[in-house]
């Protein structure tokens, strides 16, 4: 993205995924890599600062409450939001992509279809319907939606 962007900005509390992004956002100028919650987002920067924002894979699947997560990016948004997440019903996908790349689960919820790694990481599914009940919540719509690959359930988000 850095390259047709004017100002990229990561934004995370782990310190491996800060450690690793910030080696990456070495290579661009017009990259900045922060430490924060997205639960404070609004006492970090101004509102509408972004023309866009975007919640990767599993970024909702590891908050404590996904609607205010989403509220918090909608202040410091002015135009949509673009989440991905994994898609429920694709359990057996999931696991193996975590196998394949690695990825050591200590626990699955199979009725939940959320999976516990080793390292802390909880990585939850959602269906079109749930995005609309946490967007709604969040004061939010689904401008659209997609199924990508049959296991991601991409979302652009707007403000009511």
């Amino acid at each position: 993205m850095a390259p047709i962007v004017k100002e990229f900005v990561g934004i995370d509390n782990a310190d491996l995924m800060l450690e690793e992004s910030s080696k990456v956002a070495q290579k661009f100028r017009n990259v900045r890599i922060v430490r924060g919650d997205l639960e404070n987002l609004s006492k970090i920067f101004p509102n509408n600062h972004f023309d866009f924002s975007i919640c990767v894979w599993n970024t909702l699947g590891n908050v404590k409450e996904e609607s205010l997560v989403l509220k918090e990016i909608s202040k410091v948004t002015s135009k949509s939001i673009f989440v991905t997440v994994y898609l429920k019903g694709t359990l057996e996908d999931r696991k193996n992509w975590y196998k394949t790349v690695g990825v050591n689960i200590r626990k699955i919820d199979e009725k939940n279809e959320t999976f516990y790694s080793e390292s802390g990481l909880k990585s939850k599914s959602y269906s079109p319907e749930d995005m609309k009940k946490i967007a709604k919540k969040a004061g939010l719509n689904i401008k659209e939606h997609k199924i990508l690959n049959g296991v991601i359930l991409w979302a652009e988000l707007t403000k009511q």
